[in-house]
Order: structure tokens, then C-alpha cells, then sequence
């Protein structure tokens, strides 16, 4: 399982660097099913997760798991359950709903 989720991680590490570099920081992670990625300046992490559950990506705001905030705009990025393939397709999609958010008056 450590591989097969190791390469699941740098399949998403590989995709936020192809799609999403100019929107957020991912924070590589060694252990666990899930990482988080600080948002850019001016971009809300509650606003980001509805544009892509528009767009039918789920992600949730890092303060869902907080007991005191953290200062910074970030969301949790689940990676194991899927495979490369989805998980690049669902960067770009993320890419593209963030996008889209950014665009819109």
C-alpha cells in the first residue's frame, strides 16, 4: 500500500505542478492519504471548494480540520483512493473551476 500510495502522491505532486502551480502550494507529504495546498493570496478556501464541487471535485477548507485557524487560505487534497489517470484529470478540472472562479465578476 506504501507504494501504490506513493505513487499516487507524486502523481498529484506531478499534476498541481502541470495545472495548478500559478493557484497553490502543495505540501508533499510521506505518510497519509491526504495533503494540503496553501491557496494563493485573494483566493478563499470556501470559495474554491464550491467552485469545484461545481465542477464535481471535492475538497474541503483546511479550518474544517482546525481547532484554531492557521492563518492562511488552504485545502485538503485527498490522493489515495484514486488512480493517476483521475487524479491528473482531476487537477486540470480543479484548475479549470478555480479558473473560472477568478474570471466571474
Amino acid at each position: 500500500m506504501r507504494k501504490l500510495y506513493a505513487e499516487r502522491h507524486q502523481a498529484l505532486c506531478d499534476s498541481v505542478r502541470t495545472h495548478l502551480h500559478d493557484v497553490l502550494r502543495l505540501v508533499p507529504t510521506t505518510t497519509g492519504m491526504h495533503t494540503v495546498a496553501f491557496l494563493e493570496p485573494g483566493l478563499s478556501a470556501t470559495a474554491v471548494a464550491a467552485a469545484a464541487a461545481r465542477h464535481g471535485i471535492t475538497v474541503a477548507p483546511i479550518d474544517l480540520f482546525c481547532i484554531e485557524p492557521i492563518g492562511r487560505e488552504a485545502i485538503v487534497l485527498g490522493f489515495s483512493g484514486f488512480t493517476p489517470a483521475q487524479i491528473e484529470a482531476g487537477a486540470r478540472t480543479l484548475a479549470e473551476a478555480i479558473r473560472s472562479m477568478r474570471d466571474s465578476p
